[in-house]
Parts: structure tokens; sequence; C-alpha cells
């Protein structure tokens, strides 16, 4: 059965445990077959984000996050640790699992290369020779550009990751204390390239896969779910920094 698609580019740069939230709250009602299916292209701006089993005092220079004003997040997936601004395009798919266009995988990590096969298709329209890494990236050249991370539901699925477009690798850097991998940007390997520019491509890789997408915000109902989760949540220091939710 062919499903509906919705595209939603609401976002909340300055308010990362929202943002976080309102990916929770999407699953959610996909999951309860409340909504259709979903492409989110969102930001956050000046935060680091860890994933659901990191320690923050690990994974984070905390000297330097309060230096910068940096916000610590976490979400409820798992993988590492990220450093995102304004410059770092989020995408996130949430879709059902019994039918569509995103079913046909046996394991997480063929999961994660049919999800990336759009967005690899939409760098390479734009110039760059990317090419997805097992289990969960995509690389230029060797140096990672986009981590990706999941969560399974029974009846549902999200997938989200980051996109390096014009991020400031110098901060990154400073931030994360144990990178696993090198990064690169967008910016650095193809010259002027721009956040827009690259959010189009994507969008029209996607629309071309799931045939059309309607433009959307976030139903009412999940907005204020969203909201209940940060509050409870994503904005706890017993969440962010060990992982705990009461």
């Amino acid at each position: 059965m062919e499903r509906s698609w919705r595209l939603i580019e609401t976002e909340f740069p300055n308010d990362p445990w929202l943002n976080l939230a309102l990916e929770e709250a999407l699953l959610l009602a996909t999951n309860d077959e409340q909504e259709a299916e979903t492409l989110r292209l969102w930001r956050n701006n000046n935060c680091v984000v860890l994933g659901r089993r990191e320690n923050a005092a690990q994974e984070v220079n905390l000297k330097e996050a309060a230096k910068y004003g940096t916000k610590i997040a976490r979400r409820f997936t798992a993988g590492g640790t990220v450093y995102q601004d304004l410059g770092n395009l989020n995408w996130t798919l949430i879709f059902h699992r019994d039918t569509g266009v995103f079913t046909r995988w046996s394991s997480m990590g063929e999961m994660f290369e049919a999800l990336s096969e759009p967005l690899v298709k939409a760098l390479t329209d734009i110039g760059a020779d990317a090419k997805f890494q097992s289990p969960n990236s995509i690389n230029l050249d060797g140096n990672k550009i986009c981590g990706m991370a999941a969560y399974v539901k029974s009846n549902s699925v999200l997938c989200h990751g980051t996109l390096l477009v014009t991020t400031n690798i110098t901060r990154l850097e400073a931030l994360l204390r144990n990178p696993r991998f090198q990064v690169t940007t967008l910016q650095k390997e193809l010259g002027e390239v721009g956040i827009r520019e690259v959010a189009d491509a994507v969008k029209r890789s996607y629309e071309a896969r799931v045939n059309r997408f309607n433009k959307a915000t976030p139903s009412t109902e999940e907005l204020t779910l969203a909201t209940r989760l940060e509050r409870s949540k994503y904005c706890t220091d017993r969440w962010n920094s060990l992982g705990i939710h009461l």
C-alpha cells in the first residue's frame, strides 16, 4: 500500500531539547498510526548532542562548552556524540515497518544503507563524491560527513542523521573529547555551498523515492507531546547527564 509522506521543516534551533523531544513525538504518532510518514529537515545551534548511552563528562569538554555557551542535550537513539551548529543539517525519516519504499532490509546495517541512498544521490547531484560507509556513515574521500542513528518500534522506525555542510570544525574539535572519525564538511570539499542548496537537493532526492511530499507542520497533538517530553525528560539534568528518564 502506498502511503502519504509529510515534509516537515519545523525547527527550534536555540532549543535543542525541544527539537529532540519533537523527534520522539513524531515517532510515537507514526507508531500509533495517527500521522503520515515523514521527512524532517531541521537544525540545532551551537550544541552537543549525546547518544542515548554516552557519558557527558567523558565525551564533552565541559570547560570549552561553558566558554562557548554550548548547550548539551541527549537524544533517545544510540550512537556517538556530535556537535551541531547552523551549518549542520539534520535529516529524519519516520516510516511504517510493514509496507512502503523503505521496508526491504533485514539488518540495521542494510537499513542504514537503504535509507541513505537518496542522501548519497543528493550529494552526488551537487558534486560530492559521497559513499556509504558501513555500518552507518557517509564519507567523502575517507572523511566522515554524515552519521546516522535509529530507533525501531513495534510499527514504525525513526532514522536520523547529521550532515556537515558549513559546520565549524575547529569548534567541533575543541568540544568533543573522543572523536572517533576524521570529519569534513561539504564547504571544505566543494567550496561555496549553502544549507538551502543542500536541503533542496535532499528534498528532491527523497521525494523522487517516495513519489510526493505534502508540506506540513507537526500536529497539535505532536507539539503538545513534544512540549511535555521536553519538560519531563529532555530538559532534565538526570537525562542529559546520566541518560535516565523517570
